[in-house]
Order: structure tokens, then sequence, then C-alpha cells
């Protein structure tokens, strides 16, 4: 409804692909599933003795479905935003340190690319 919306303003949408598929189906499937749910949870809920029972349930119920109404409210992808409102553009990323002065994927390469001003490290070392 949010990206409808923003291109009934005339507002052109650059989305990831993530979040053109998945994000809106996954939320969209989430709300479906919890509110199928509420008729049983509301009929166990009356069946419920004690007060406490009914709130310790229902409660916790509540607050996701909630959740999930509210969760696209606090998107701020920059897919959205106005380009003079976005941080500036990095001009020099560190790819696996710097390799021309230092052995690739190492801390001296780390040190010296941030050094030279990098914006940000990368590396291609995996844990396993």
């Amino acid at each position: 409804v949010l990206g409808f919306l923003l291109c009934w303003e005339g507002i052109k949408l650059h989305l990831h692909w993530c979040h053109k598929v998945y994000a809106p189906y996954l939320h969209l499937s989430s709300i479906s599933v919890m509110v199928l749910l509420s008729w049983p949870v509301a009929f166990y809920l009356i069946h419920l003795e004690g007060e406490a029972l009914q709130v310790a349930v229902g409660l916790p119920f509540f607050l996701i479905l909630l959740c999930l109404y509210m969760m696209p409210f606090g998107n701020y992808s920059p897919c959205i935003q106005e380009k003079d409102k976005l941080g500036p553009k990095p001009s020099f990323f560190g790819h696996r340190g710097a390799p021309m002065l230092g052995p690739e994927n190492t801390m001296m390469s780390f040190e010296k690319a941030v050094e030279h001003g990098a914006f940000g490290l990368e590396s291609d070392v995996h844990i396993r």
C-alpha cells in the first residue's frame, strides 16, 4: 500500500529485488496467519479461568499482532528517500584492505586502508 501511494504521488521507487518480492509477501502472510489464529486464541481466552491467565496468553498475542501492523511505519529505506537527504556516497572502500600497500585480508592491509581514508572495509576471509 505504501509503495502504491508513493507511486501515486509520482515518487520513483528504486527498490532492491528483495523489497519487491519477499518483504511484502512475508509481512502480509504473517498478518494473515495471526488473523487466522485470532479466532482460536479468542475462544481459548474465553474458556480460560482467571484474568491472570487470560492476560498472560492474550497480551503477547495482541502485542505481536500490533507490531506486525505497525512494522511498515518503521521502514526508513534509502530506496524511498530523496537523494539530497541521503548521506555522502563513499568514495573509497577497502576491498580486502589496501591490497596495493599490504598483503590482502591482513590487519596491516586494513590499517593502511583506514589511514588512506576508507569509508569501510570488506574481507574475503571465512571462518569455518
